[in-house]
């Protein structure tokens, strides 16, 4: 795997996971 392909997937996870997080902390809340 190049290393293009990796940071476009770690910024993938991160948007994913970020957005997971604000929609829990918003149920939550």
């Amino acid at each position: 795997m190049r290393h293009g392909t990796t940071i476009v997937v770690a910024l993938l996870l991160t948007a994913i996971l970020g957005a997971a997080v604000v929609q829990f902390v918003l149920l939550v809340d």
